[in-house]
């Protein structure tokens, strides 16, 4: 078997084209949506919702959600089922806004606008029971 050091291997391999995603992370219980591929600093906008700005802070490139079980919690107490099946992250994201901290007046605009946002891509996220059990 042929070896290659790291670099060759980085070189050589093909990147896939990026596209907007999500990812559960249950020991956190934190969701982080993708939905640009530029570098970014997090701007916290509450206690649930951290926004990923480009280094311009003009543009959103990502939103990392906490408290994502009791979000789960919230749709499910209207009906959504969500376990072990795709879900768009569109439901968890009304889930925050009923649960979300009142913004001020200054802040409202800027949610308002990174919900836009988000709303526009149609990314899904698989939550599996046994990920959302663990504490």
């Amino acid at each position: 078997m042929e070896t290659r050091s790291l670099k060759e291997y980085i070189l050589s391999s093909k990147c896939e084209k990026f596209s907007p995603s999500a990812y559960f992370d249950a020991q956190s219980d934190t969701l982080s949506i993708y939905l640009k591929n530029e570098q970014s600093y997090a701007e916290r906008v509450d206690e649930l919702l951290t926004a990923y700005l480009t280094m311009d802070g003009e543009r959103l490139t990502g939103v990392e959600l906490n408290g994502v079980r009791h979000l789960l919690e919230k749709i499910g107490s209207f009906g959504v089922s969500y376990l072990n099946k795709e879900i768009d992250v569109g439901i968890i994201l009304m889930a925050y806004v009923i649960v979300k901290p009142d913004p001020t007046e200054a802040d409202r605009p800027r949610i308002d606008d990174f919900l836009e946002e988000l709303s526009r891509d149609r990314i899904s996220v698989r939550f599996d029971e046994k990920e959302l059990a663990l504490v």
